[in-house]
């Protein structure tokens, strides 16, 4: 059984970087590509392990960002009784829920020293996966960052990272992601 959801995993992401193709980042469509970022989140939750129950998910999102529109129509169509998403929009990082698990920050929330200080005191001793669109904040905090490459959306993943908050990772999910180490 796990191997099928493995292969499906696999499967699915493939589909991904084939649909994910050059023109879609090139015509400058603003929040197209972030559609693909939903499904690649809505997988990610399948591959790793949080200490409580797997079945709901809360997904934050640090300001503004198109990938809210992704995420509502993901939580809307693949919410199920084995698997539940809430979508929340976080204004700020005091704002940030001790419950969220999942927290995306996109490039458009601006991260001075102060501000990427607050935030790793806020997010330290939680059981959450920070996935970003930044290469600098997976060496530092973030679990999974986002990345284009030759028109592709790839994504970095940071094991170090996820591990400190508690998460736990598949193998599955580590052999898709360009690994990436802490300084």
């Amino acid at each position: 059984m796990k191997a099928s959801r493995a292969g499906l995993f696999i499967v699915q992401l493939m589909l991904i970087w084939l649909l994910a193709s050059p023109r879609v980042y090139s015509q400058g469509q603003a929040g197209t590509h972030y559609l693909y970022h939903s499904v690649f989140i809505y997988n990610f939750c399948k591959y790793i392990q949080w200490p409580e129950d797997n079945r709901l998910h809360i997904i934050g999102v640090l300001g503004d960002s198109p990938i809210l529109q992704g995420l509502y129509r993901m939580a809307r169509a693949k919410s199920s009784p084995y698997m539940r998403f809430i979508i929340r929009k976080y204004e700020d990082i005091d704002a940030i829920e001790s419950n969220c698990h999942i927290l995306f920050i996109p490039n458009s929330f601006p991260l001075n020293n102060y501000r990427k200080t607050q935030l790793i005191q806020k997010i330290s001793k939680l059981p959450l996966l920070v996935i970003t669109e930044n290469e600098e904040y997976i060496q530092e905090f973030s679990g999974i960052n986002f990345i284009v490459r030759n028109g592709k959306l790839l994504f970095q993943i940071n094991p170090q990272n996820i591990e400190k908050t508690g998460l736990k990772v598949s193998y599955q999910l580590l052999r898709l992601g360009i690994i990436v180490q802490n300084k």
